[in-house]
């Protein structure tokens, strides 16, 4: 209740209020008392922003309440179902309009309701909305912002669809009494695009307001995600960010890969409504981007880097995992550390420049500890390193350099090293064999290193003398008896195996060096499937038995398996490497592993009993590996067909002295062969169809 009561003071004036006025305005409400102050109301809500300016803080309202942009949307919307026009000016003079025309249906109070909207009046509803919602509005012209005259740089000129209005004085930072620009938004290009927007009259007066807070609220939501800064913040990071480096490379094996596929190593997107788009120059803004000294990109519609904004839109930068993270991988992001001199240059840590000497800190060794501090969220680390005879230390937490003598203080800035589409093509060339220099870095040496395809998957039989064979073999007999192993092959692919590499140096720095260790586990699939298993990995539980969830299944016992497996005479179960990291109890409705803590980190993974798990459940593809396929098959069948076996050849034999009498010479008849094999040798000795490993290491943990 308290929380409506403030939310209404302040859609009331013009969505938000100095922190100071509106705590005085609080002694006066009777909803506020010292168990339930206007701080504690503040810290539990959603709705309600507080920003930190220099001397003051000011407080916002805000919602992720939206109008609904289908005409035709069932009951289960989060948003209003309600026509803007309506909204704004109370009619809709729109004959055929499909929107809904009932701010008080019983949709929209039940959305209004849940958060904290119900007691706001059309007007007041107006303000957050527009204010939460920047695609209601117009964005301001960057290009009539960019140069001095009546229309700036804007080629449009009267038909430009945005405002022509002083961004600096929406800002309210234009101290320049000269300027040129508009300050007025009744001025006539202004009001005419407004109005095309269905802008009312009387919302003219809290138009300089709510722009102003849109502004205010589009910087503060790049500040909290560090993980995506350099000097400045970075925009919003909702959804996935970073981008698929195996994608990059030219292949990802994962159907439902939660990265973004991108055939660049960055990529720039642009906030419109709820949906984040390509922008269509994104290698130019990615080559301003990479030299320091620029504070926004080139054109018409400039990027802002410092507010990562666009207008009044807000832009990101998605990107592969730092080099440093994945040090030997191709197309990862490299990054470059710069400060800024008393002559206004840029000067890259570690080179050397005309009046500098070499600093005893590296861009890489600042990336490192970049990332370190990223991974134990510390609020004070730095480094501290020295140039010549000075010695400085370098903040994260403002990205700032300081003289520890003199104190004082210089900016710092992080930026990507550019790469080009054709840096990418010889890179990619590199991962895919075509030069021949780099091709086997990302697998393991104990792998057949001619057995080793550019695309796709190639099976190894192993000797049974082979230790990955005899460890193999003992868990499975451990935990299945009363069958017979006749063969396990190793599968060899590249690509799946870096993907699970990645995720297993991931996994290593989010769980503290702890929880990443892989183990050995059993999985069946159908015959049919396998190949494809082999090469793009396994498909998700979807069926009724998935108590624990809808993930891939795995257990330590391969007995759990042998229902599920073909009741072939030969059937066949996968042992493979598995992530399981942290894991708990996994529920039947599960699509993904349940929070972990308070900050949002989750388990990786699902089991039918922590205290002692038999049955893991993923999620991740890229915690799999489907490293063995065993062949096997029921004892007594095999001594069956053994007897059998024996006894066609005797009969054959004595077929065959009768008829040489006859016929003379005759050959014996082939044997065909199918997905059910009985008549087939426990044990191949020999195929020249086969690649065989043999004196190798293996250092799988069982």
């Amino acid at each position: 209740m308290a929380e409506e009561t403030i939310l209404k003071v302040l859609c009331g004036n013009h969505g938000s209020m100095e922190y100071e006025r509106l705590l005085e305005i609080s002694y006066g409400l009777k909803e506020i008392s010292a168990e339930n102050s206007l701080d504690k109301v503040i810290h539990r809500s959603d709705i309600l922003t507080v920003i930190q300016r220099s001397e003051s803080k000011e407080v916002f309202a805000q919602s992720s309440v939206q109008l609904c942009r289908k005409s035709a949307c069932d009951e289960l919307c989060g948003d209003l179902h309600l026509c803007k026009y309506q909204l704004m000016t109370g009619r809709c003079g729109r004959h055929s309009c499909s929107y809904g025309h009932r701010l008080m249906s019983e949709h929209n109070v039940r959305i209004l309701r849940a958060h904290g909207m119900i007691r706001l009046s059309r007007e007041e509803l107006c303000v957050i909305l527009l204010q939460s919602d920047s695609g209601l509005l117009p964005p301001l012209c960057t290009a009539y912002n960019r140069r001095r005259g009546r229309r700036g740089n804007c080629p449009d000129g009267e038909k430009c669809s945005r405002l022509h209005v002083c961004e600096s004085f929406v800002r309210g930072r234009c101290g320049d009494t000269d300027c040129v620009r508009s300050h007025d938004f009744h001025e006539p290009h202004v009001r005419k695009v407004l109005r095309s927007r269905g802008v009312s009259q009387q919302l003219m007066s809290s138009l300089p307001f709510i722009y102003r807070n849109i502004l205010a609220l589009k910087t503060l939501k790049t500040q909290p995600d560090r993980r995506n800064t350099d000097t400045q913040p970075h925009g919003s990071s909702d959804g996935e960010t970073e981008i698929c480096l195996s994608f990059v490379r030219g292949f990802c094996g994962a159907d439902k890969c939660s990265k973004t596929h991108c055939k660049m190593p960055y990529k720039w997107e642009v906030k419109v409504g709820r949906t984040w788009h390509d922008l269509p120059n994104s290698e130019q803004i990615e080559r301003d981007y990479c030299e320091p000294s620029n504070i926004h990109s080139s054109g018409n519609e400039p990027v802002c880097f410092e507010e990562m904004t666009l207008g009044l839109d807000e832009v990101r930068r998605l990107s592969t995992q730092s080099s440093v993270l994945l040090p030997g991988f191709a197309l990862t992001t490299g990054w470059s550390w710069f400060w800024k001199d008393e002559y206004k240059r840029w000067i890259q840590y570690g080179s050397i420049a005309e009046m500098h000497r070499m600093s005893s800190v590296s861009s890489e060794q600042l990336e490192r500890g970049y990332q370190e501090y990223l991974r134990q969220e510390q609020e004070d680390a730095g480094i501290k390193f020295s140039a010549g005879n000075r010695f400085y230390e370098l903040r994260f937490t403002d990205m700032k350099q300081r003289n520890e003598a003199s104190g004082t203080e210089r900016a710092v800035r992080r930026r990507p090293v550019f790469v080009s589409p054709v840096d990418v093509q010889i890179a990619r060339a590199r991962c895919c064999g075509a030069i021949k220099t780099c091709f086997s870095k990302g697998v393991p040496g104990f792998w057949d290193q001619n057995a080793i395809p550019d695309f796709g998957f190639q099976r190894v039989r192993l000797w049974p003398s082979h230790r990955d064979y005899v460890r193999v073999h003992e868990r499975f007999s451990q935990t299945l008896r009363g069958f017979t192993v006749r063969r396990i092959e190793r599968v060899q692919n590249r690509e799946l195996w870096e993907d699970f590499m990645i995720k297993k140096e991931r996994m290593k720095m989010t769980n503290k060096q702890e929880k990443f260790g892989d183990r050995l586990l059993f999985h069946a699939t159908e015959s049919s499937l396998v190949d494809a298993a082999c090469l793009r990995n396994f498909d998700f539980e979807t069926s009724d038995s998935a108590a624990y969830g809808r993930g891939i299944y795995f257990s330590k016992d391969a007995r759990y398996w042998i229902a599920r497996a073909d009741g072939c005479d030969v059937r066949l179960m996968f042992a493979c490497r598995v992530l399981v990291g942290y894991y708990t109890r996994g529920e039947a409705r599960l699509r993904r592993p349940p929070l972990r803590d308070a900050e949002g980190s989750l388990y990786d993974s699902c089991v039918d009993n922590p205290r002692d798990p038999s049955v893991f459940v993923v999620f991740d593809r890229c915690q799999i590996y489907p490293e063995f396929l065993i062949t096997f098959e029921d004892s007594n069948k095999c001594f069956l067909s053994g007897i059998a076996r024996a006894d066609a050849k005797e009969s054959n034999q004595t077929d065959f002295s009768s008829c040489t009498s006859s016929v003379g010479s005759l050959q014996r008849p082939e044997h065909t062969s199918s997905s059910c094999r009985p008549t087939e040798p426990l044990i191949t000795l020999s195929s020249s169809a086969l690649h065989y490993t043999d004196g190798v290491q293996n250092v799988l943990s069982l």
